[in-house]
């Protein structure tokens, strides 16, 4: 009857290990490795690149290019790229042929406040459906030209040694 005891004990300790760890695990993978916040399907992510997309109440013809910053509040890897975005509207605001906005499924608002917060300065705020839009991945930068086509895609945070590489192509596909 001992040996059961000290069997039964044994085999909890080691459930009690596993689920420990499973737990641990999945708590890391949800604070680093957050999951997108767009209901769209990751394949639909690169079919973007020569789509026509809309954004309520913004009129592409108004420039030449336009960047889109799609972000979404609860996103880790937005709120970790803010000092990439606050240098890329730095150095791209003095074009005149160029608009920065911010895309959000938030309302305009909650969305100013959030980039505020963040310290990156955009010329407009526009409330979006990721889903409609075809957005699959958090954050994203769109390179939208005046007919509204997509000519550039950035999905995901891009890495800090990559950053230079995408400034220095964005500012090659505006001419």
């Amino acid at each position: 009857m001992r040996k059961m005891l000290k069997l039964g004990g044994r085999i909890f300790l080691i459930l009690v290990v596993i689920l420990s760890v499973l737990l641990t695990v999945k708590l890391i993978r949800r604070t680093f490795f957050p999951r997108s916040t767009a209901s769209a399907t990751a394949a639909r992510g690169p079919t973007l690149l020569g789509a026509k997309v809309s954004v309520p109440g913004f009129d592409w013809s108004q420039g030449e290019y336009t960047i889109v910053l799609a972000l979404h509040k609860k996103c880790e890897f937005c709120r970790l790229s803010a000092p990439f975005y606050q240098r890329l509207v730095r150095e791209m605001s003095g074009r005149a042929d160029t608009r920065i906005i911010a895309a959000l499924p938030h309302q305009v608002d909650e969305g100013r406040k959030y980039l505020d917060e963040l310290g990156v300065q955009v010329s407009g705020v526009h409330q979006v459906d990721f889903k409609t839009m075809g957005i699959a991945y958090m954050p994203t930068i769109l390179l939208v030209d005046r007919q509204g086509t997509v000519t550039g895609l950035w999905a995901g945070k891009i890495p800090e040694k990559k950053e230079d590489r995408a400034l220095s192509l964005l500012r090659r596909d505006i001419p």
